[in-house]
């Protein structure tokens, strides 16, 4: 089975987002942040942005969402959607 799993970037607002999707989707969320893995942010200010989250649904969806730090370029995305699709109303 193939799975397209979204990874989503931030500057600064990852965890607001994946929350949202949790709030919307519900599910098991996980949330790693750069202060918790020694030596991954460069400024004790970024510790706790979001280094890899992950929202697993109970219909199977997973995204993931991710913090960039000041150290690292970062464009914001251009023409990117996600979108859910399916023929069970409810579910959606």
């Amino acid at each position: 089975m193939t799975t397209l799993n979204p990874y989503l970037q931030f500057r600064g607002n990852a965890r607001e987002a994946i929350e949202f999707y949790h709030g919307v989707f519900g599910g098991d969320l996980s949330i790693d942040t750069f202060g918790q893995w020694e030596g991954m942010t460069q400024d004790p200010a970024e510790s706790d942005l979001v280094m890899h989250s992950q929202l697993r649904t109970p219909d199977g969806l997973v995204l993931m969402a991710s913090d960039t730090p000041t150290s690292m370029p970062y464009r914001e995305p251009a023409g990117i959607a996600v979108s859910v699709s399916g023929s069970d109303e409810a579910q959606l």
